[in-house]
């Protein structure tokens, strides 16, 4: 396949992805999760309109009516600072300019996904497949939208791994990819608290290059990710320490109640949830694919195993993904966009096992067997993805609009 036409290909794949991304990008705020919309755009309205010396660039809340404010120091504040921006540049800030700055966001992890797939699989069509299912799956189809931590933070993610993984191949520019991968942790981190989990995951794959393999490339990125990753979490806790009222109680209690594992509802229920929502969002195609890709992957984990970069790169995705999922796990229960993270792992897990399938299909020995499965796979994903876009698209969500209009009688 011809470079040019690849590209043509990807310009059709990011065009399907618009039009699913941009449906009815100047509605309201009424399905599920869209509060966040109007929560990160009620932060930035607060940098806009009262500066960053009264935000102190977190998040904001002020309230016109009794012309006071407080901090909202749970996250790093990177939505709200990127939406300000736009804000400022544009001089609106309605629902159409604040989806648009999400599918931006998201239109870039798309571009940025492509790449790394070119890389690591080698193949172009294979490449297109990766990056379509990237855009198909639900996860990625609607909540792609929707201006949070998960979709400034992807990009930034991607871009990490793929500088993380080239710093240490053969004949590559180490230098130039480490400064990707510094640009890449400064996003992350600003971003939100999901980027220290795709650093963390960096720097273990680094760690099993260097003493595994004897990479001798890998010395040079594990210290980068782990002095870098250290200091810029430790600014993120100072800046929240800075304006938070309650200091170091304030923060123990909140990591506390994020890292709750039970709740009320109890751990099985918190698993069957978790579960429950990658069916939906990724499908059963993928929660099986991605279940196949982690146990390769960790079957590799040896010195002697040879080099396979698609489930290389797809397990570092997944480290860093369910790492974020498991430690967070009541709170990933109860939002369906706490798996966003998951996305690259679930299409590069696809794509090998479509690899497979198509290949075992090509083999005399259970032809029809596999050809029927490549099927059925197909179909599923199609179906549940087709199911779950209408599914949210057309239904509100009560507690969506109730919180919308909170915001927008009390905060600016």
């Amino acid at each position: 396949m011809t470079r040019r036409l690849r590209l043509v290909l990807l310009t059709v794949i990011i065009g399907l992805q618009l039009s699913l991304l941009t449906i009815g990008i100047g509605r309201d705020y009424r399905l599920k999760h869209e509060d966040n919309n109007a929560l990160h755009a009620t932060f930035a309205r607060s940098h806009v309109q009262l500066g960053l010396g009264t935000t102190r660039g977190q998040n904001y809340f002020h309230s016109p009516a009794t012309a006071s404010g407080e901090a909202y120091a749970n996250h790093p504040p990177g939505p709200g600072l990127a939406l300000a921006v736009v804000y400022s540049l544009t001089g609106r800030d309605g629902p159409v300019v604040t989806r648009a700055t999400a599918v931006a966001f998201h239109v870039l992890s798309t571009v940025l996904f492509f790449g790394l797939a070119c890389r690591i699989l080698g193949r172009g069509r294979e490449a297109l497949l990766a990056t379509s299912v990237f855009v198909l799956l639900p996860e990625s189809a609607f909540f792609g939208r929707m201006m949070n931590h998960e979709v400034l933070g992807l990009p930034a993610a991607i871009l990490l791994v793929r500088s993380c993984w080239e710093s240490m191949q053969e004949r590559t520019d180490a230098p130039r990819w480490r400064a990707g991968c510094a640009v890449a942790c400064i996003w992350g981190a600003l971003a939100g608290w999901a980027g220290f989990f795709v650093i963390a995951a960096c720097a273990l794959y680094a760690a099993w290059e260097g003493l595994g393999r004897r990479n001798p490339r890998a010395r040079g990125t594990l210290w980068l990710l782990l002095v870098l990753g250290a200091l810029l979490f430790t600014m993120d806790v100072a800046h929240l320490l800075w304006v938070a009222d309650g200091g170091f109680g304030y923060l123990r209690e909140l990591l506390t109640s994020r890292m709750s594992v039970a709740g009320d509802q109890g751990a099985a229920w918190t698993a069957g949830r978790l579960l429950e929502q990658h069916w939906r969002y990724f499908s059963l195609t993928g929660l099986v694919a991605v279940a196949a890709l982690g146990y390769r992957g960790l079957r590799g984990l040896h010195a002697a195993a040879p080099s396979n970069p698609p489930v290389a790169v797809g397990l570092i995705f997944l480290i860093a993904g369910a790492g974020y999922v498991a430690a967070f796990s009541l709170n990933a229960a109860r939002h369906d966009y706490w798996q966003f993270f998951l996305l690259p792992a679930s299409a590069i897990g696809v794509t090998l096992a479509y690899r497979w399938l198509i290949e075992a299909a090509g083999r005399p020995s259970r032809r029809w067997a596999h050809l029927a499965l490549l099927i059925v796979a197909t179909v599923e994903f199609t179906l549940t993805a087709g199911f779950t876009l209408a599914q949210r698209h057309l239904n509100s969500e009560g507690y969506c609009i109730e919180t919308v209009e909170r915001l927008r009688r009390d905060a600016l």
